[in-house]
């Protein structure tokens, strides 16, 4: 599955300043569009997703990328979960049985 991608405002910098630079894209999302998403920074980082703590923005675009891509994502997230506790209940079985 692809990953969102970042965007991010660049800095004012030349002689010519002009109002509000350019958009590119970023190294990661920021702490803020993690909160508004209702996540955390190690599930992110355990999805493969960057993360850029230095960021205080927060951009609507980034948000709105996120919440698509969890919506996406988490059906193959809870069938992970569900096989985990699958395989954990099996095991903690075997071992009651040897005992």
């Amino acid at each position: 599955m692809e990953k969102p991608k970042i965007i991010v405002q660049s800095p004012q910098v030349g002689v010519k300043k002009q109002k509000g630079g350019f958009l590119r894209r970023g190294r990661g999302f920021s702490l803020g569009e993690i909160k508004e998403v209702n996540s955390n920074i190690g599930l992110m980082r355990k999805l493969g997703l960057p993360v850029d703590t230095r960021r205080k923005s927060i951009r609507s675009e980034n948000v709105e990328q996120l919440k698509a891509w969890f919506e996406k994502v988490k059906p193959e997230l809870e069938k992970k979960k569900a096989e985990a506790k699958a395989k954990e209940k099996e095991k903690k079985t075997k071992e009651e049985t040897k005992a």
